[in-house]
């Protein structure tokens, strides 16, 4: 099974990864490389939102190394990678874990794609204030 990517919103300023219940990392790299492709097009800054299915699973092996190689290969104006996953306890450990580790600048986890869209929303706001001073 392949890793949907394409663009969420037309400002392209979002990217929208859509796991599908059964990935191998082989699949996660793919849509890691035709993400960073879309990140190409575009200067501005970007957000990734991966979506986790519900009762969907990582493959084995060591989540957070392979997700920290993921995150090096982005483009420099992406601006976070928001994992969305419908698993309350997941998230939280997951936050807590990311704040332990080089990925706490770029990566955090919600639990639905509406509050990645929300916290996106936050952040955009978070820039232009930073830009008009």
């Amino acid at each position: 099974m392949f890793v949907e990517v394409s663009w969420y919103d037309e400002e392209k300023t979002i990217i929208l990864q859509e796991f599908p219940m059964s990935w191998t990392w082989d699949d996660f790299f793919d849509g890691v490389h035709r993400t960073v492709e879309l990140e190409k097009q575009v200067s501005h800054p970007v957000y990734v939102i991966g979506t986790q299915p519900p009762n969907g699973q990582s493959p084995k092996g060591n989540v957070l190394s392979q997700y920290n190689a993921a995150i090096r290969m982005h483009e420099e104006h992406m601006r976070y990678y928001i994992i969305a996953s419908d698993n309350y306890l997941t998230t939280l450990f997951g936050n807590i874990f990311l704040k332990t580790t080089a990925l706490r600048h770029k990566t955090r986890m919600v639990n639905t794609v509406e509050d990645a869209l929300k916290f996106i929303e936050q952040d955009k706001v978070k820039i232009e204030r930073e830009n008009a001073r």
